[in-house]
């Protein structure tokens, strides 16, 4: 990678501070795939900072750098991507492994995601389901213990505790793991 001449000494540290931040993220890449990454980031500087006037240098690749965001946050997805490919061309166990490793928790997250927004569905399918049968839909106990929540073909011996206030318990919690689901994907979409 040819570094970008710049010519105040600020952007030469803010600069070359960006691209060892880089180079940390990308160091378990193959040579080729760093190169290629760093060459594509270093592009898109000097495309940026082409146009800038010298005493604007700093600001212009401040402004920049902000655009790009933390290399932390936005190459966690590209690199773990790019090692997954390299896993899949060289059939490397320790490729592999190193590409499970990053992988994984991207996975983690988009399952519990899934989970949450399947829960939360199920849940809103109770609310028409108490009105259609009040009967067999709610909070049951048998005696002084738990015995179902939900939708319940035989509810003999057992006894529905919420009665109506099942269908407001029913709507809050739903708007809770819901709001809960979007909070965690903008969150998420941030980091990226």
């Amino acid at each position: 990678m040819i570094k970008i001449p710049l010519n105040n000494k600020t952007s030469v540290k803010v600069y070359e501070g960006y691209i060892r931040r880089v180079q940390r993220m990308i160091k378990i890449l193959s040579e080729e795939n760093q190169k290629e990454l760093l060459m594509e980031i270093n592009s898109h500087i000097h495309e940026s900072l082409k146009k800038s006037e010298p005493e604007n240098e700093t600001n212009e690749l401040l402004d920049t750098l902000e655009r790009l965001g933390e290399p932390e946050d936005f190459l966690i997805e590209m690199v773990a991507d790019r090692k997954m490919e390299q896993a899949a061309k060289t059939g490397n166990p320790i490729d592999l492994l190193q590409a499970l490793r990053l992988n994984i928790g991207r996975g983690i997250k988009h399952v519990l995601l899934a989970i949450l927004y399947f829960f939360s569905f199920c849940l809103t399918l109770l609310v028409p389901l108490k009105l259609i049968f009040p009967n067999n839909v709610g909070y049951f106990k048998q005696g002084d213990a738990f015995a179902s929540f939900g939708y319940i073909s035989d509810n003999e011996d057992l006894t529905e505790v919420l009665g109506w206030w099942f269908i407001p318990m029913i709507i809050g919690i739903v708007f809770v793991l819901y709001y809960g689901i979007l909070w965690a994907l903008k969150t998420q979409i941030k980091y990226k």
